[in-house]
């Protein structure tokens, strides 16, 4: 099995990974042909063996009990520090929103939920499983810097999006400095089998601002067009502000101390 590093965090994965839609409780989800868990547990120990330890779920999968039966055969079959998990979470229901639930508390239940069906006190690969344009970038973005800083979430990602939308949170996260996406299904994902959005996306996920924190886009980020103009635009302002003040200092001393003050040996 071949290794890389997963963009620019410190994660070694296997270059194929298991997705685990296919595992779970089929009465319990939108899909009849999920494998129990004993199949499932066959299918992660051949991947073990094989060499994978690159595990993509998602708390939609199943009703959740992907995660469970994943959580359940890592922990019988692996350590935890030698495989890396990816998970996701939904954009947020219409019912959940009426009943006037925040974000922030959405996200972080959702985040709970996954680490108590998987068994484990952090996630590796945190993912936003659909952009939503009903949750606010900075609720959510601010509430997965809180998840990373508090140790649940280690790294994030997107899943599901057009390039435009991969662009706008790269934005955000060029503009506030935080966490930087490592991932995204769209560039990997059965691109070249995939229509709509996942083509567009492409490009735009091998540009280095999914990868890097330091925002790389040039002219295609208008964030990074604002910084810049702005750091251009104060830098003139107080070398203006020095000269003006400079020049007023001199004039206030010729026009306010006496001669004989200013002359040479007085």
């Amino acid at each position: 099995m071949q290794y890389t590093t997963l963009g620019n965090s410190d994660l070694k994965v296997s270059k194929i990974c298991l997705g685990c839609m296919g595992f779970g409780d089929s009465k319990g989800g939108m899909h009849s042909w999920t494998l129990d868990e004993e199949k499932t547990r066959e299918v992660i120990k051949h991947a073990l063996d094989l060499g994978i330890n690159f595990f993509d779920t998602a708390l939609a999968y199943a009703g959740g009990t992907s995660e469970q039966y994943l959580g359940r055969a890592l922990k019988d079959f692996a350590k935890r520090e030698d495989v890396v998990i990816a998970t996701k979470f939904l954009p947020m229901p219409q019912e959940v929103r009426d009943n006037g639930i925040s974000v922030k508390k959405y996200i972080n239940d959702c985040l709970n939920s996954s680490l108590n069906n998987l068994g484990v006190e952090y996630i590796d690969l945190y993912i936003y499983h659909c952009y939503d344009e009903k949750m606010p970038i900075e609720e959510i973005m601010e509430t997965l810097n809180e998840a990373v800083m508090a140790g649940k979430v280690k790294y994030i990602g997107i899943s599901n999006c057009f390039a435009w939308q991969i662009a706008k949170m790269v934005c955000w996260i060029c503009l506030y400095f935080s966490p930087p996406f490592q991932s995204t299904r769209t560039a990997r994902y059965s691109s070249h089998r995939r229509s709509g959005c996942h083509r567009p996306a492409t490009p735009q996920c091998s540009s280095q601002c999914i990868r890097d924190r330091r925002c790389r886009c040039r002219s295609a980020c208008s964030v990074c067009i604002f910084r810049r103009s702005s750091f251009v635009l104060l830098s003139s302002t107080g070398f203006l502000f020095l000269y003006i003040l400079i020049i007023t200092l001199l004039v206030a001393k010729v026009k306010f101390f006496p001669k004989k003050f200013c002359q040479k040996g007085t």
